[in-house]
């Protein structure tokens, strides 16, 4: 009996293997332009309901073998060209000739509502840039050429780092805009922001850039709050070979003078049997960075023409360690602050580097699911802009993923990491500069502020009374030679050594470090058999792991010489729901829920309608929310700076320090009290002495809660005789 059970399942093994030997197809053929009959290459040829194709060589041609048995179609799809698609029967010699037509408006996206659609009938604003565009755009940066789409703002904080923004208010690295490659969002770490273009999809693997302005947050979760840009590389099953791109240029600035530019790029992509496929990557970039050198423009008064650099309150654009006011409400002297060291005094050099690599395993377990492993590395060194100037010195960003992926779902893990150690704050370096020459008050009294006042009150001989400058000039003058207006001898040392020290040491310095990481899972499934609707459900779990040894994060807040890593999470799951109507009308709605530790859990909906009386007109009208949980550093910095302790402002790790919801006082409230011989406890806090009898003013500072907003959103676009589209939109 045993032995007939052996056989008949070794008979039942036999039979399927002929079933599934009998059961493949096989097309060849050549394809060609109908017009000029010039052969196509890198023509997508792809079967209907499945993960199986191919594309045609240099010279037309292809051969695609096909695991399934007869009738099935093919799809036959070039940039520019009609989609053709044939129904097989049979092993066949299948030439083809693709009209040309007009791809205005015919392009197929899939970010707007995670389902492939003519960009058309998307439910929200949609902007689209595919292979061929991005070849011929003439920028030296295809991220540059963003800025020629409508709602589009771009920031280039450095020649080699390109931010994108639309509808909202940002910073040069935005933490209200997610960056998608390949599936993984790209956010760093330690900001909790991507890092725009040094983090993009090399020009010659990008297949298409997707890019959804304002909120999204319905189907991409926190952070798509301003806008999602998304990225999709080549296929090493449909784009083979070898790829080579060199750029070169010059940059040339009256402060900086000329510097050669030079972009250089390689892709090599291969596959075996329609079965495993890998590609590999390389990209560098490196020019001298533009020199920032705007010495009258005030920081907090950009707008104003006059130059108020002698102001004894200004605060220079490019100029560091004049950041912090420094009330003086007696003498009548007012708020002055230290002075503005030049940036490109402080910085090491201006180097723009940017070096990425990456290498992909695609592996087809049938012709329903493929198995992709992926490996990215980018770095370099770039200056960056947040609530100060950052010197990015041989920064490191590295992403691993693994996905399992058939036509309608997905299951993807991916891990973010960040290795900073070079890396420098330039406002802390001016104000920490300045402070070594000169302190700014030291504990016997003496110090740059006493020197100030007593040099302005006539104290000091040979000095001016009443003179802000003279007063300015003698408080300096052990950085700044008196006579020769020149740093002293020593300066440039200086600067050395306080750039090489980080923020906790003692003296602190002016770098930090970090070694953190996100871990994220995530899943997508398409109930695609569901007739009367389309549904969409997924969700993702997210793990942040930060490190920075002290200098950045709460990680040691009794042993300085113990820090411990800070962990915090976040989930999220969403479904979304679309039904036609009389086949001219399209309800969408979505909603997602997102949890993080420290915040309550929180809903954001989405809802939309597209309206289409025939094919080449569409209404769309569209009600959105955006929401975002604090970046990192908002919730869990702790450093002390020349100006005061920057403290994050989750009850985890501020709770203990009892300065939120009613715990401190107001700034104002506090500079009068000093101001008038107020002194406090250094222990507790408590008053001690009130000369002045000023009241102290309660600041009621809550705990950090997530950003979200609303949005109105109504559209329309049309095709006119083929050649002509206009697409308007009006969003509140």
């Amino acid at each position: 009996m045993k032995q007939l059970k052996i056989k008949f399942i070794l008979f039942l093994f036999l039979l399927n293997s002929s079933i599934t030997l009998l059961a493949q197809t096989t097309i060849s053929g050549t394809i060609r332009d109908n017009k000029t009959q010039q052969a196509l290459p890198n023509v997508n040829i792809t079967v209907v309901g499945s993960i199986q194709g191919t594309v045609t060589d240099y010279d037309g041609k292809y051969n695609l073998t096909v695991k399934q048995a007869p009738p099935f179609t093919i799809t036959i799809s070039y940039l520019g060209f009609h989609t053709e698609e044939v129904v097989i029967n049979e092993d066949s010699i299948l030439d083809i000739n693709m009209i040309e037509e007009a791809m205005i408006g015919q392009e197929i996206v899939v970010s707007a509502s995670r389902l492939r659609q003519r960009i058309l009938l998307s439910p929200v604003t949609i902007e689209k840039m595919d292979a061929r565009f991005i070849q011929q755009t003439a920028s030296a940066d295809f991220f540059d050429a963003l800025a020629g789409m409508k709602e589009v703002q771009v920031t280039r904080s450095s020649l080699n780092l390109t931010s994108v923004n639309t509808r909202g208010f940002a910073d040069a690295i935005n933490p209200r805009f997610v960056q998608i490659v390949d599936g993984i969002d790209t956010s760093d770490p330690t900001i909790n922001a991507n890092i725009g273009s040094i983090q993009a999809v090399g020009e010659l693997d990008i297949e298409s850039l997707e890019l959804l302005p304002g909120a999204s947050s319905a189907l991409y979760g926190p952070n798509a709050f301003n806008g999602t840009l998304i990225m999709n590389s080549k296929s090493p099953f449909e784009y083979q070979g070898l790829s080579l791109l060199t750029k070169v240029g010059f940059t040339d600035s009256d402060a900086g003078g000329s510097h050669p530019l030079g972009i250089y790029s390689l892709r090599y992509a291969k596959a075996y049997n329609d079965k495993f496929a890998f590609k590999l990557n390389f990209y560098y970039l490196g020019t001298q960075d533009w020199v920032a050198n705007d010495y009258k423009t005030d920081r907090n008064n950009p707008s104003s023409k006059i130059d108020l650099s002698h102001d004894p309150n200004f605060d220079g654009l490019n100029l560091h360690g004049d950041e912090t006011p420094l009330p003086i409400n007696a003498f009548g002297i007012g708020t002055i602050r230290r002075t503005g060291i030049k940036e490109e005094t402080l910085l090491d050099h201006n180097n723009a580097r940017t070096i990425r690599a990456d290498a992909a395993l695609h592996y087809r377990i049938n012709d329903k699911l493929e198995l992709i492993g992926i490996y990215r590395f980018a770095g370099g060194s770039s200056a960056g802009q947040g609530y100060t100037k950052f010197a990015y010195r041989n920064f490191v960003n590295e992403n691993y993923k693994l996905e399992l992926k058939a036509d309608n779902f997905y299951v993807r893990s991916y891990i973010n990491f960040t290795s900073i150690d070079d890396t420098y704050d330039v406002g802390a370096l001016g104000a920490y500069v300045n402070e070594r020459f000169n302190p700014s008050i030291r504990e016997d009294g003496t110090g740059w502020i006493p020197d100030y006042i007593t040099a302005y009150l006539g104290g000091i001989p040979n000095v001016s009374a009443n003179n802000h400058a003279a007063a300015r000039t003698y408080a300096d003058r052990y950085m700044i030679n008196p006579i020769t207006g020149e740093y002293v001898a020593n300066f440039q040392d200086v600067v050395n050594e306080i750039r090489k020290l980080d923020y906790q040491s003692n003296p602190p310095g002016a770098s930090f470090y970090s070694k953190s990481n996100i871990s994220h899972h995530e899943f997508y499934y398409h109930f695609n058999k569901i007739n009367w609707a389309e549904l969409i459900v997924g969700g993702n779990y997210r793990l942040y792991n930060l490190f920075s040894k002290g200098t950045l994060f709460d990680e040691a807040p009794e042993d300085p010489n113990d820090s411990n890593r800070i962990f915090t999470h976040t989930f999220g799951a969403y479904a979304q729901i679309s039904k036609t109507l009389a086949e001219k009308l399209k309800l969408t709605g979505s909603i997602r829920l997102d949890k993080m530790k420290d915040f309550e859990a929180h809903f954001t909906p989405r809802i939309s309608m597209v309206y289409s009386p025939d094919k080449n007109n569409n209404i769309r009208i569209n009600y959105q929310t955006g929401f975002r949980f604090p970046e990192m550093l908002a919730q869990f910095i702790y450093f002390p700076t020349p100006g005061g302790i920057a403290l994050g402002g989750v009850p985890s790790i501020a709770s203990r320090y009892g300065v939120y919801n009613g715990g401190s006082w107001t700034e104002s409230s506090y500079n009068d009290f000093i101001s008038q011989g107020g002194e406090l406890d250094a222990t507790t806090g408590a008053i001690t002495a009130n000369p002045g009898n000023v009241t102290l003013e309660t600041a009621n500072i809550p705990y950090l809660k997530p950003e979200q907003l609303s949005s109105y959103e109504i559209g329309y676009n049309s095709i006119i005789g083929g050649s002509l589209l206009i697409d308007l939109n009006y969003y509140h």
